[in-house]
């Protein structure tokens, strides 16, 4: 279970449902879910830009609403991956968890 388990740690939930399909040798027609997209998002906009994006350019960058992003934030944040701070500005705002 353990070596299961160390294969396993560092997918999202979509590497497991792609992994799952490619392993059943069938094509791929899940959607990602919405948290998982927020996540991927934040990570390559924070990788590409060395900055903390907004909700609206996370929104605009996978095609969804921005109140969408920000519930997916809070959902994330609540479940651990993701850390909720406040901004410059005052708004609350959200870094993907990648440390302890």
């Amino acid at each position: 279970m353990d070596a299961e388990r160390s294969l396993t740690i560092d997918m999202t939930e979509a590497d497991v449902i792609a992994a799952n399909f490619a392993a059943l040798g069938i094509a791929n027609e899940a959607t990602v879910p919405p948290a998982e997209a927020v996540l991927t998002a934040y990570s390559e906009f924070i990788a590409e830009n060395k900055k903390v994006p907004t909700a609206g350019e996370v929104a605009s960058r996978i095609g969804i609403g921005v109140s969408s992003v920000r519930d997916a934030c809070r959902k994330l944040a609540a479940a651990g991956r993701m850390i909720a701070f406040r901004s410059k500005s005052g708004q609350t705002a959200y870094v993907p968890k990648v440390t302890p």
